[in-house]
């Protein structure tokens, strides 16, 4: 029996944060989010 192999589509999101300001919240959003299963690439 042929096995199948699914391949998904890259897909882009967008995040807003309010009421995170400071200089160093888009790296640690980045951070947290790169750990993520699924996720290839972050760009804050």
């Amino acid at each position: 029996m042929a096995q199948r192999i699914h391949q998904r589509t890259p897909q882009q999101i967008s995040l807003s944060v309010p009421d995170m300001d400071c200089p160093s919240c888009p790296e640690k959003i980045a951070n947290s989010v790169s750990t993520l299963d699924g996720i290839h690439e972050v760009d804050p």
